[in-house]
Formats: structure tokens, C-alpha cells, sequence
């Protein structure tokens, strides 16, 4: 969500912001009815739908918790004009952030890289894209990237059983 959810003057909760949470509550639905439809696998303990259970759950919960959020900080708004001056401070922010998605895709696509060193390069970059510090906030965007790429790539191939680049 952008910005949590921080709502409109008068109280009101943005409308775009709480139709994009219905739309992805929505969207969890079908991953969920959908994961119904999946055959039990023979040797996967936890089952063949794990996964997208598991991914669909925590978008809801996400959601749930960010609307709840904005509905216990609205009264707290910050003014439209300083909102729309932040999100124009960094307009390459985005292409850089979307540049690098590309270029994730890209390497996992040609098979340069395996899913882990590529999540780790991915996750690094896009985080110290965003955090835009050096310092203490590096190292620890690093450790997170680490066991994000790494961890994900063990999860992936031993529990879920997933056949990763």
C-alpha cells in the first residue's frame, strides 16, 4: 500500500487505497479457492498448496493490518501538498526500482545466475535503492537480503519442494 494508507483530510480513508485492498483480498480469494483445486502431492509433507495458501494468507493479513492502520492514524494526516512533494522528491526512484525487476527476471530468465546469488544481488540493490543510507542500514539490509535469498532458496528446494533456476 503507499504510505500506509494515510487517508484523506476529514477523516475519510482514500478510496483508491481501500479499493486496491479489496482488489488484492479479492485476488487472495481465488489464490485460495484456487490452491483447492491442486492434487496432493506423494512425498511433500506439507502439502502441494502450501505456497499459494500460505502467500494468500499473509496478503490478507497484510492488507488487514495496514487498513488498520490507517483508520487508527487518520485523525494524524500529513497536508496533500506535502504528501504529493515527497513522492516528487525521487522520480527515478521508480524507473531504478523497476529497472532492476528487469534485470532480476533477466538473469534468472538466461540462467546467468542461480535463484539465490540473484534474490541476494536483487533484494541488496532494491533495498539500498530505497533506504538511500549507508552505514548501519547497509549491513543490516544486507543480512536481511542474505537470508532472504539463501534462506528463500533452502525453503523453497527442501520444504516446498519447487524447482528453483
Amino acid at each position: 500500500m503507499t504510505g500506509g494508507m494515510k487517508g484523506m483530510p476529514g477523516g475519510r480513508l482514500d478510496p483508491a487505497e481501500v479499493g486496491f485492498a479489496a482488489f488484492l483480498v479479492g485476488l487472495s480469494g481465488l489464490f485460495l479457492w484456487g490452491a483447492r483445486s491442486i492434487k496432493p502431492a506423494i512425498y511433500d509433507n506439507l502439502g502441494s498448496a502450501a505456497l499459494p495458501v500460505t502467500a494468500a494468507l499473509l496478503v490478507v493479513a497484510l492488507v488487514g493490518w495496514s487498513l488498520w492502520q490507517a483508520v487508527r492514524r487518520r485523525a494524524e494526516e500529513l497536508p496533500a501538498a506535502a504528501e504529493a512533494a515527497a513522492v516528487h522528491d525521487h522520480p527515478g526512484l521508480g524507473v531504478g526500482f523497476l529497472a532492476l525487476t528487469f534485470g532480476f527476471a533477466a538473469l534468472l530468465g538466461t540462467g546467468l545466475l542461480g535463484f539465490a546469488l540473484a534474490g541476494f544481488l536483487y533484494l541488496a540493490a532494491s533495498g539500498l535503492l530505497l533506504a538511500r543510507k549507508g552505514g548501519k542500514t547497509a549491513v543490516i539490509l544486507l543480512a536481511i537480503a542474505a537470508c532472504l535469498g539463501f534462506g528463500g532458496q533452502y525453503l523453497f528446494t527442501r520444504f516446498f519442494y519447487i524447482a528453483l533456476p
